[in-house]
């Protein structure tokens, strides 16, 4: 995510207040776009700490957006899931990127180093 964050949560804030809406959302306005500044906010600092995980480990830039695709699942499934399925569900996509051609010692690192997510404990 190259932009700016407040760049996109002011484009929200903005799209958020069309008359498209109604009133449906209106005195909601505020809290939405809190909790969305909130949500961005954490995505890049998520992004940030995998473009530095990846440069400290010599990736090629060119590879770059597919590990960051991946580090954006794993946040979205942080917010969704805990516990043993949210491990299930980040093997699963560990998985599916693993089998498109990136490095497993990478995506694990991604998942320790920046979520602190452990190994899924088998039966």
């Amino acid at each position: 995510m190259a932009r700016d964050p407040y760049l996109i949560v002011n484009r929200y804030a903005a799209k958020m207040r069309g008359r498209h809406l109604g009133d449906a959302f209106s005195g909601q306005h505020t809290t939405m776009v809190t909790n969305y500044a909130t949500y961005i906010g954490e995505m890049c600092a998520v992004i940030e700490a995998t473009k530095q995980l990846l440069n400290a480990q010599g990736v090629a830039i060119s590879q770059y957006p597919f590990y960051l695709v991946y580090s954006r699942e794993i946040f979205r499934l942080t917010k969704s899931f805990g516990g043993l399925t949210l491990l299930r569900n980040r093997d699963v996509v560990q998985k599916k990127w693993k089998d498109w051609g990136l490095d497993e010692r990478l995506l694990k690192s991604i998942d320790r180093d920046i979520f602190g997510l452990p190994e899924t404990p088998r039966p």
